[in-house]
């Protein structure tokens, strides 16, 4: 076999200038795609190569194993040549910028490189020659530079901005570096082009004053009609948040750090995912199990990832490259923990059957099975050397087990429920152990003896920690508390109540030298506490779902906490700001005046609020709902404004001044629907009657006295429909049926039978002529209200249709669908005109403006977008922090749209 020849010896075969030319490929960086033609100008201007040749030295190089030839011609650097003095080096980065600056114009002195072609090396490589050169003047120039900035986006994505941004030296590029670092996953690629750079700039803060300018200059990039928000958006994140990590189809449920910083994060759609925490990006996607995967691990070393899932199974992966190493298949049964030896020769499992095995990590030989356990194995704790593992079960009991022999040391008896948590202090002496039954024990493990009876509240106890020295034990409790306890007294040092913001609490985690501790709960809130004081450092509140576990660097610098929303979250606990930076309240009904003067948002909080569109600023809040007020309604004149809420109430209000002027009982359980006749003289709502869930819709006069019970529907009503002179009222059931009423009489006049599905939304034409229904079944139907014909059906989507809404002369319908699809339709013959196809998920909501100019529409995948409905084209498109339920056209060139982050008002210009 011929020896193969060194990276050296196959320099030395090459001549002199060969060798020099070789040796200027220094100037690129290693494993990076490099067309051709880069090099070959470089070449060009140290050595006066043409293109010819450069290819004949490319090939020649590939065949010594200096570099590889890509299918395009490309060529990729295994390594530097190296070699290369600094003063070298610089020189050749300028010679390479020269050789390119042809390819662009030059305005005001410098080479206008927003002009470089697309696909262009220089647009993800630019910033870093510029820097290598020493030309941080025409750098910093590049970094304020819309144009660039707007290209630079739309070609390589926000996490190449991003790295582009960290490389300049003025305040400008740091305060753009920080908003794209946080809000990056927002900046993914969105169509039309130059959405997504409307998108970037909406996220700039309105009054820094440090980038407002550029704000200006991007947002004149963007398309027209540019979807603006008035002020400053209300989703606009936490100054502690570092990063939002998205991917996952669902849930994330696991967390872990490995020693190097790496994150790996688990998922409910059977997925791992390996992530690069500094940049932000997914390193590797593992498709590890059928089903959730519930439990990650990592190797002390940091040499292998476990993933254990609800298949039973559990996986040893390669994290550096994602290679599957080996499969220790258990019992078809949810694996609930694992745990890791201290010198990683075995890995734990704990199952949903009440077995814990131990696998030899080598062998992938099952070591022991530990049985005995008559309830599930909910939670693992291993002794620092490894000498013996505890597993925390369902039956009330603790075992402790050799780890080497698999016998069975002690059983520790004392909880009167099932366990949920389980540690060992750092040194070994003692083990603590909790459950549902609110008490959390303290054992020594050498003899199992109880120590200490730590009693928390009448909670359960869900999660444990330690101290990194082992000097407190803190566990969380359901009611949202936290309990800190001296392990060798039992004494109780401090309660941290959260119970305020963050609900029961959801997860757990230490930094590595104990000197904080946080907290999360189902609310979405992680809070960080000082153990030593238990007063309240930070609270951050970024996630609207679950956090279902936190998980810390193994420097303390960052807090990662993994949602049911699907995202992961980076923080900065250094942060110091105990009271939260108080996100908007989630909008659950929207309603315009008929002026358009003004806006009213249902809150989740019992609040309604006054907002004026034209600045986007609260005037007034209406305070009195006990609960989430769940829907609104206004008279024709807009003087009076009803709300009802689950408080079981219907309120009427004054929205001029805010003054309460009549408060009823509508029903003993919750309110859910309100609608208002034209002049007010008559309300109908629908709510819970009675504890059964028995949902009825009541007619009430303008004194607020009960006239009728509209009795018909069987099930609840979902929507209601008032004519515009008051003659007719109309619900839409979850029955699948619609009827119209006599308001006067109460009498049904029509019922509506054709849909096969429940009803969600109707919509009315605007002389009340006809009337469209749609729902679950995916189909539109327009009926005659006046005698309850059927006129025709339309066939609107595939599943759910989600909303309507009708141009102010009738002429054209529109539907949206939780298939993603937004059609117009002719009302008249019920052809289809356009199909509007961009949403990534459900469409939540529609807005037609005044003249017809423009349709909004909102989306689950949490993108506004505006379209030509006249031929269906896509003018514009703005992507949120939230995703928009709600939207409403406020006039020809404002828009309101409203959901989980609260109501966000958008000019549209241009």
């Amino acid at each position: 076999m011929v020896p193969r020849r060194s990276p050296t010896d196959a320099v030395g075969g090459l001549t002199t200038d060969e060798q020099d030319r070789y040796a200027e490929l220094v100037v690129f960086a290693p494993d990076v795609p490099i067309p051709l033609d880069v090099p070959a100008r470089l070449w060009g201007r140290t050595g006066g190569w043409d293109r010819e040749r450069a290819a004949g030295f490319r090939d020649r190089l590939s065949g010594l194993g200096l570099l590889t030839v890509r299918v395009d011609g490309g060529i990729v650097l295994p390594a530097h040549p190296g070699g290369c003095s600094a003063d070298e080096l610089a020189r050749l980065h300028g010679v390479l910028l020269d050789a390119h600056r042809p390819q662009v114009p030059v305005r005001d002195g410098r080479s206008d490189w927003a002009w470089l072609p697309d696909g262009h090396y220089l647009w993800s490589r630019l910033a870093t020659h510029l820097l290598g050169a020493g030309l941080t003047d025409e750098l910093d120039a590049l970094l304020v530079d819309p144009h660039w900035l707007a290209g630079r986006i739309e070609r390589t994505g926000p996490a190449g901005l991003e790295a582009d941004l960290l490389l300049g030296s003025t305040p400008i590029a740091a305060a753009l570096a920080r908003v794209v670092r946080q809000d990056g996953h927002l900046l993914a690629p969105l169509s039309p082009r130059g959405a997504v750079v409307a998108t970037l700039a909406s996220r700039i803060p309105p009054r820094d004053e440090t980038t407002t300018a550029l704000r200006t200059a991007l947002l004149a990039r963007s398309p027209r009609p540019r979807p603006t928000p008035v002020g400053a958006p209300p989703d606009l994140p936490d100054p502690a948040l570092r990063r939002v990590l998205t991917g996952h189809a669902g849930s994330v449920l696991a967390l872990v750090i490995a020693p190097d910083g790496g994150l790996a994060t688990a998922g409910e759609d059977g997925t791992a995912r390996i992530w690069d925490l500094a940049s932000g990006t997914c390193r590797l996607t593992l498709i590890a199990h059928v089903g959730p995967v519930s439990a990650l691990a990592v190797a002390p070393d940091g040499s292998w990832l476990a993933t254990a899932g609800w298949d039973g199974s559990t996986r040893i992966w390669d994290p550096g490259s994602g290679a599957l190493v080996r499969v220790l298949d258990g019992p078809d049964e949810r694996v609930n923990a694992l745990v890791v030896a201290p010198d990683g020769t075995w890995l734990a499992v704990a199952a949903e059957g009440g077995t814990a095995r131990i696998w030899d990590l080598d062998s992938e030989v099952c070591r022991h099975a530990l049985r005995g356990h008559t309830g599930s194995v909910n939670a693992l704790a291993v002794a620092p050397d490894g000498d013996w593992v505890a597993t925390a079960s369902s039956d009330g009991s603790t075992r402790i087990w050799d780890s080497t022999t698999g016998h069975r040391r002690h059983t520790l008896r004392g909880h009167h429920a099932p366990l949920t948590a389980v540690a060992a202090a750092p040194d070994g002496s003692w083990l603590a152990t909790t459950g549902l039954d609110g008490v959390t024990r303290t054992w020594d493990p050498a003899t199992g003896a109880g120590r200490h009876v730590l009693r928390a509240s009448a909670e359960p106890v869900v999660l444990l920690a330690v101290a990194a020295d082992g000097s407190w034990l803190a566990g969380a409790c359901d009611d949202g508390t936290t309990q800190i306890w001296d392990p060798v007294t039992g004494a109780r040092r401090h309660v941290l109540d959260g119970r305020a913001d963050t609900g029961p609490s959801t997860a757990l985690a230490v930094a590595p030298d104990g000197s904080w501790l946080a907290t999360a709960g189902t609310d979405g809130t992680t809070r960080i506490w000082d153990p030593d004081t238990g007063t309240c450092r930070l609270t951050v509140r970024g996630h609207t779902d679950p956090v279902e576990a936190l998980a810390v660097t193994p420097d303390g610098s960052l807090l990662v906490a993994a949602c049911e929303d699907g995202t992961a979250r980076i923080w900065d606990p250094a942060a110091d700001r105990p009271d939260p930076q108080e996100p908007a309240c989630p909008v659950s009904a929207l309603v315009l005046a008929p002026d358009r003067t003004w806006v009213a948002t249902a809150d989740t909080d019992g609040t309604t609020r006054i907002w004026d569109p034209t600045t986007g600023t609260c005037h007034r809040a209406l305070v009195g709902h006990g609960d989430r007020v769940a829907a609104l309604a206004v008279t024709a004149d807009g003087s009076l404004l009803t709300t009802v809420g689950w408080d079981g109430t219907v309120r009427v209000w004054d929205p001029r001044t805010g003054a309460p002027l009549r408060t009823r009982t509508a029903a003993p359980g919750p309110v859910f629907a309100v609608a208002v006749a034209p002049d007010g003289a008559r309300t109908v709502t629908e709510g819970s009657d009675d504890g059964d869930g028995t949902d009825t819709v009541h007619l009430w006069d303008a004194t607020g006295a009960h006239r009728f019970a509209l009795v018909g529907h069987p099930n609840p009503v979902m929507e209601f429909g008032v004519a515009p002179d008051g003659s007719w009222l109309a619900t839409a059931g979850d029955d699948g049926t619609a009827r119209i009423w006599d308001p006067t009489t109460g009498h049904c006049r029509h019922v509506l039978v054709g849909h096969t599905a429940p009803l969600g939304t109707l919509v009315l034409a605007p002389d009340g002529s006809w009337l469209a229904t749609a729902g679950d079944d995916g189909t539109a139907r327009i009926w005659d209200p006046a005698t309850g014909a059927h006129r025709r059906t339309i066939d609107a989507h595939t599943g759910v249709v989600t909303a309507l809404a009708v141009t102010t002369d009738g002429s054209w319908l529109v539907t949206a669908g939780q298939d993603g699809t937004t059609r117009i339709w002719d009302s008249a013959t019920g052809d289809c005109r356009h199909t509007l196809q961009e949403h990534t998920g459900p469409v939540a909501a529609l807005a037609l403006s005044p003249d017809g100019s423009w349709l909004a529409t909102a989306g689950t995948d949490r993108t506004v977008r505006i379209w030509d409905p006249a031929t269906g084209a896509a003018r514009a498109a703005l992507r949120l922090g939230t995703a928009p339920r709600h939207a409403a056209a406020v006039g020809s060139d404002l828009l309101v749209v409203a959901g989980d982050g609260g109501p966000c008002f958008l000019r549209l210009t241009g």
